[in-house]
């Protein structure tokens, strides 16, 4: 690998972080301040210093100074993931949208820290630009870069504290967008024997594309860089993480910053966002997804980020595919047993990764909610909590607008539906016997309101698992599910070719597996729910056809 030590270009990176001295050269009366968060005039100000960045398939915010003599922008490293060159956008007129107008070459970034700098040398049109021409606006590009103040390394700021945030959020297009919040927690941390802030936490508003701006306290302060989102599905509630200015500058001075993104990607202890998928590539499109899996691995995903645990396969396990802007992405996943605690880890179309590990409090599983979803591959790993705890389960997605639990035909279930396990042939008489698909049972659709019946329970998808076309004359054709886990308890529903109704929850007195005999119900076309006999709980196992006589396990 090839690393740099900043003993030239970031040596006196601490002059950043302390209250007397600056990143440029002006002098200290040009420092914009905030007194009051709603100073349109102070607010104007500063916003010039915080750029769009533009890469062919994302965009993010970053700030741009001025440090012994070179313009630098410094983002967050997911933003640029693997790109080398980066358009830089400013706002000429600060009601206007930000201006393509400057091109930044990577310098370094940091693995263990989502941190990345750029520097700034030319145009987008190839014209060299220098900091110099920048100090005034009498430049070709009309344009003045504001000087900043950073918070010193040894202040911490307390609860409560008003802050804001500058930033380009994805929602807004190409506009700056300020949005003003309290300092709801303070994550210190010990790095190189100095005791020092690692993260703010905010209630402030902050979306994608907000990535790699400024949080800026009520005097104009930097604080820090706005870099992820936690989100509690079951309640809504967000908070935001800041990575702290004298952490990431304190990080610049370290050993351990690369040049080159071909040090970063695939690396023996990293996962492979280039490797095939171990459980295939699938199109969301509107439906639900159901895919069995088994989760963990030995690749720590800790080094993507803060909120990112666990032990993952090298490989994605899948990869979804969004084929349309959708408002919110849902991908979560349930092991087969409640007492494993499992990881996820996505890998966006614009390169940005996505953590999760606990979805809700009391509940071990993790999800993902991805707001105004990008079209696009999403690569997804389910990991284990402890390295090389390998577990199955099952990994549910959709896309908004995708209604999981009602149907068109018969309540909630959905007849018309794609079948989320897909479509199988069998003629009488088929070898191997039996045939076997494999299946996680349950959902949310209760079958005892759906179906009435003896033995119409539990719980299960909206649209069926299997839908399979039988052809020629049997006299003994049966369908039963065996579960991984021989305490779990399954049932099964059958639509037949007759339009008529069949279900199952024990297929005798010594097992939880159910069976339906389906005797003599001829050609056409079956659907076939797993359900579980407890709502929330999914199991995985094996759906079995067979024409001869079994005792079902």
């Amino acid at each position: 690998m090839r690393y740099i030590y900043l003993s030239a270009l970031f040596a006196t990176f601490v002059c950043f972080y302390t209250t007397s001295a600056y990143a440029q050269s002006s002098p200290a009366s040009k420092t914009p301040v905030l007194v009051e968060p709603e100073s349109e005039q102070d607010i104007n100000a500063l916003s010039k210093a915080v750029v769009q960045i533009r890469t062919p398939n994302s965009t993010g915010s970053g700030s741009m100074v001025v440090y012994q003599g070179r313009l630098m922008v410094f983002t967050n490293r997911h933003v640029t993931e693997g790109h080398d060159s980066v358009e830089i956008a400013i706002l000429k007129d600060v009601h206007e949208p930000a201006v393509p107008t400057f091109r930044g070459e990577l310098r370094v970034f940091s693995a263990e820290y989502d941190l990345a700098v750029y520097e700034v040398n030319e145009d987008i049109e190839g014209r060299t630009v220098t900091a110099e021409q920048l100090d005034t606006s009498d430049n070709p590009w009309e344009y003045q870069l504001p000087q900043l103040e950073f918070i010193d390394a040894d202040e911490v700021l307390s609860r409560g504290t008003p802050l804001a945030l500058l930033g380009y959020p994805g929602l807004a297009g190409d506009e700056l967008v300020y949005t003003a919040g309290i300092v709801s927690s303070v994550q210190m941390t010990d790095f190189n024997q100095k005791r020092m802030v690692a993260w703010y936490r905010t209630n402030a508003e902050m979306s994608p594309g907000n990535s790699g701006g400024i949080a800026l306290t009520n005097d104009g302060r930097v604080i820090g860089i706005p870099t992820m989102v936690a989100m509690e599905e079951r309640t809504g509630g967000r908070l935001g993480s800041i990575l702290s200015i004298p952490l990431a500058f304190a990080v610049m001075q370290s050993d351990d910053l690369l040049t080159s993104w071909d040090d970063y990607y695939n690396p023996d202890d990293h996962l492979n966002p280039e490797g095939e998928p171990t459980y295939g590539q699938h199109t969301l499109a509107g439906s639900q997804l159901n895919l069995p899996l088994t989760a963990g691995g030995s690749r720590s995903a800790s080094y993507l980020g803060e909120l990112c645990t666990g032990y993952a396969a090298e490989n994605p396990d899948a990869i979804l595919t969004l084929s349309e802007v959708t408002e919110r992405l849902t991908i979560e996943f349930n092991a087969s047993e409640s007492t494993k605690d499992a990881t996820m880890v996505v890998r966006a179309p614009d390169n940005r990764w996505h953590c999760n590990d606990d979805r809700e409090a009391g509940n071990l599983n993790p999800g993902l909610y991805l707001e105004q979803a990008q079209p696009g591959d999403y690569q997804v790993w389910v990991g284990g909590y402890q390295p090389s705890d390998f577990f199955s389960g099952n990994v549910t997605a959709y896309s908004a607008g995708v209604d999981t639990t009602t149907a068109e035909a018969s309540g909630g279930f959905n007849l018309n539906g794609d079948p989320l396990y897909g479509t199988h042939q069998l003629s009488a008489f088929f070898l191997p016997d039996p045939q076997t698909i494999e299946v996680v049972a349950g959902g949310n659709v209760d079958i005892s309101e759906t179906i009435d019946g003896s033995g119409c329970t539990g719980f299960a998808a909206g649209n069926p698992d299997v839908r399979m076309h039988f052809s020629g004359s049997t006299a003994g054709l049966k369908a039963y599910f065996v579960a991984d886990n021989p305490t779990e308890d399954a049932t099964i529903v059958i639509n037949t070719p007759d339009g008529s109704w069949h279900c199952n929850d024990d297929a005798h007195g010594s097992t939880l597996n159910p069976m339906l005999d389906l005797g003599t119900s001829g050609e056409g076309r079956y659907d076939i729910w797993i359900g579980s006999y407890r709502q929330g709980n999914y199991i995985s196992g094996k759906l079995h056809f067979t024409e001869m006589s079994v005792e079902v396990p």
